[in-house]
């Protein structure tokens, strides 16, 4: 168990009511906040599928693009069976249509 006198609990204190002002030091030394910016993918149209990375099952909607190009991913919030949430799998499982080390033709 940690005990503070009164000095070092006031300061303790001051300190952490200094950092809930915006634009002042945070308490862990993050100066500069950056803004959470989402990019723009320009989805004209969501195809409902499911992910194919396990048996779970869990259904998303694929976001495509003016050139039918797929751009993006996202839960399916009706779905039993994920609820609308995915993991890091699915969320990125747009990014495998394009990557580089992606087959072309069959073995």
């Amino acid at each position: 168990m940690v005990f503070l006198n009164g000095a070092l609990f006031a300061k303790t204190i001051a300190c952490f009511v200094k950092s809930l002002i915006p634009g002042s030091v945070m308490l862990f030394g993050r100066k500069n906040r950056k803004p959470i910016t989402i990019p723009d993918k320009k989805v004209k149209e969501w195809k409902y599928t499911t992910c194919n990375y396990c048996s779970t099952g869990c259904s998303i909607e694929i976001g495509l693009s003016e050139e039918k190009r797929i751009v993006t991913t996202r839960g399916h919030a009706g779905a039993d069976v994920n609820r609308g949430k995915l993991c890091i799998k699915g969320l990125l499982e747009h990014e495998l249509f394009e990557s580089p080390g992606r087959g072309t033709e069959p073995l």
